[in-house]
């Protein structure tokens, strides 16, 4: 039962790991993030600052409103410093938008990369270097030829090349075997 839920796991998360750590999915993701964490930053100085003014004039406007009231002087023209701000505010909640939705694509991207390899760590099953899944007992990947075994320096027992010590000696495993 959990050999079978192993291995679909390893067969979900290989096409994942493939498209999520690729180059292409790597330069989207920068371009992505490049664009958005600007955006989103400028988005909100904008807002904000909008919302400022757009606050300051609406007081002001009361209170000359208030003042021509006690001058029985009413004017019934709408103030440029209300409708200013207003306006400039609805393109600077698009450019908050597009910023916001692009950082969280690329981040989606990073995170779902992440997760993928920690996934390929804990369940296993796939090629260090190009995601592929791993036909057990091969010495190499059938996709790009990495070798996915590690010699024990003390034993020459042929060891997974996630293994830390030798499965049969119980050595310690270093990089270069």
């Amino acid at each position: 039962m959990f050999n079978s839920l192993r291995n679909r796991i390893n067969e979900l998360n290989s096409d994942v790991n493939i498209v999520t750590n690729s180059e292409e999915s790597h330069k989207l993701r920068e371009k992505m993030l490049c664009f958005g964490i600007p955006m989103l930053v400028i988005g909100i100085i904008a807002v904000i600052t909008c919302f400022v003014f757009l606050v300051k004039g609406v007081i002001n406007y009361t209170q000359s409103m208030m003042d021509s009231a006690k001058d029985m002087s009413l004017s019934l023209s709408f103030p440029t410093e209300i409708l200013l701000p207003f306006f400039i505010l609805i393109p600077c909640f698009f450019i908050l938008a597009i910023g916001g939705t692009l950082t969280s694509l690329g981040l989606r991207i990073a995170i779902t990369g992440h997760s993928s390899n920690f996934i390929n760590k804990t369940v296993g099953g796939n090629c260090p270097n190009c995601g592929t899944l791993i036909v057990k007992d091969n010495s190499f990947c059938s996709k790009c030829g990495t070798k996915l075994t590690k010699k024990c320096p003390n034993c020459n027992h042929d060891n997974d090349y996630k293994n830390t010590y030798c499965v049969n000696c119980g050595t310690p495993m270093n990089e270069n075997n």
